[in-house]
């Protein structure tokens, strides 16, 4: 059963990979190779360097001695990359750095560090230095996960743009002027965002499945063999 549903895992991610490759553009396109019907005579897509669209905010540093793994008053949820990557680590609390320094879950932001180009959205509370937020520039109205989704399809070229040292790291001098494509029309932007989070979704609901299942074999492994003294 394990062998059988992490099978699906794998086709349900690969799955969303190849929505990614048909709904955004290929290099050097300005239409993706598949959109949706209603939006088809609406032209290319636009694209703008990354600075014209958002500002960076890097997150703050903070002592592992300060970092408390009880939420107190006072506190704030305290988000690392381990949070992001693996999510294998109870959560961390600090005490409140300001309202400068808060996100939300709208809020998109980035590793810089490590494995720099993977986007996160979806959380509240304060982000370490590693990471930073992406602010958007204008007044008018974001649809965050449209824009999550875009730097995900983009996430290998930013990488690649990384330093090669030991510790690969991505400067916002070099983000600054990276091209990101969109559609100019929101509801195709919230078209694509709601496509891409239905598989999401489904990959999601397949991991916690898996989990369950692996659970339950070691409580078998428990009760079919005896106990050691």
């Amino acid at each position: 059963l394990i062998t059988a549903e992490t099978e699906k895992l794998d086709h349900l991610k690969d799955h969303k990979k190849g929505l990614l490759q048909q709904l955004f553009p290929a290099n050097g396109e300005t239409k993706p190779q598949f959109r949706f019907p209603e939006f088809k005579n609406d032209g290319d897509w636009e694209e703008k360097e990354i600075n014209e669209k958002f500002r960076f905010k890097q997150g703050v540093q903070v002592s592992i001695n300060n970092q408390h793994t009880t939420k107190e008053d006072g506190m704030v949820r305290f988000i690392r990359i381990i949070d992001i990557t693996s999510n294998s680590e109870p959560p961390r609390y600090i005490n409140d750095p300001g309202a400068d320094h808060i996100i939300n879950k709208e809020d998109l932001f980035m590793i810089r560090y490590g494995t720099p180009g993977a986007i996160s959205i979806g959380f509240d509370g304060v982000i370490a230095n590693n990471l930073f937020r992406l602010i958007w520039k204008s007044k008018e109205t974001i649809n965050s996960l449209f824009w999550y989704y875009a730097f995900q399809k983009m996430e290998k070229k930013i990488y690649n743009l990384s330093g090669s040292s030991s510790m690969p790291a991505i400067s916002f001098s070099t983000l600054n002027h990276l091209g990101i494509k969109f559609p100019k029309n929101p509801k195709e932007q919230k078209k694509i965002a709601n496509c891409l989070a239905s598989a999401d979704d489904l990959i999601e609901a397949q991991e916690i499945k898996i989990k369950a299942l692996k659970k339950h074999k070691k409580g078998l492994m428990q009760k079919l063999f005896p106990h050691t003294i």
